[in-house]
């Protein structure tokens, strides 16, 4: 059964450079109720490397080598991939 997922997420997304062009990733996962979604998979699209989990707020930080646009994959057993650029 597919769950839709609305990862009304990345409520939070936050995107922030720092001065030697790195990157960091940061968001906050819920479902729709509001309750945070523990352990969901945030990962860059064609770099296994980089990822990152949500924790038990559903929160994440997720580095990133370089500021640029990114592809990113988020994924939670029993609902829908979601996919967005930022």
């Amino acid at each position: 059964m597919r769950i839709a997922l609305h990862f009304i997420a990345l409520l939070s997304l936050l995107w922030a450079a720092t001065t030697n062009a790195q990157g960091v990733l940061r968001g906050h996962i819920t479902e729709v109720s509001g309750e945070p979604i523990i352990g969901v998979v945030v990962r860059v699209v064609g770099n296994d490397n980089l990822g990152a989990l949500t924790d038990f707020d559903g929160y994440f930080n997720l580095s990133l080598p370089e500021s640029k646009t990114y592809e990113i994959l988020i994924a939670y057993i029993g609902f829908e991939d979601l996919r967005d650029t930022v």
